[in-house]
């Protein structure tokens, strides 16, 4: 988990001063966190391999 939310909050976007500032979730079926920002903004990120995906 915290290897998701480093990924996540590495990503150059504005807005994210603490962990309080993201929502993570897994989709299990497509094996992929989604880390919902509080800024509307979203990272997803696979599960197996901690890689970003895309960002939102």
């Amino acid at each position: 988990m915290l290897l998701v939310i480093f990924n996540a909050t590495s990503q150059e976007i504005q807005g994210i001063k603490s962990v309080e500032d993201i929502r993570i979730e897994l989709s299990p079926g497509s094996n992929v966190y989604r880390v919902r920002l509080e800024n509307n903004q979203e990272v997803q990120i696979d599960a197996s391999t901690g890689k970003v995906l895309s960002t939102k």
